[in-house]
């Protein structure tokens, strides 16, 4: 895969500062959520550039080492955030 979808986002910025100092994981939050907004943006900075349409789509190949560390480290909380909340919900 060149490009992967990262994540769409619908949240109230302020809401997050509010609340980024009740709980650890919820710090872990807004701060993977900064992580994955700031690669968007610089993504779709670049896809400006180049003439093609913005998207949440992060080209891999761009990313750094750490970059990709951080990634992937944020996908499995989100994973594990995911099966946390269907178990709870539905199981």
């Amino acid at each position: 895969l060149d490009r992967v979808p990262v994540v769409s986002l619908d949240l109230e910025t302020t809401g997050l500062r509010a609340q980024r100092q009740d709980h650890p994981d919820r710090r872990h939050q807004c701060e993977d959520v900064a992580m994955v907004t700031r690669l968007v943006l610089r993504q779709q900075i670049a896809d400006i550039a180049a003439g093609r349409p913005p998207s949440n789509l992060v080209e891999l190949r761009t990313l750094s080492s750490a970059e990709t560390g951080i990634l992937k480290a944020i996908s499995g909380r989100v994973t594990r955030l995911d099966t946390l909340l269907t178990d709870t919900l539905f199981g």
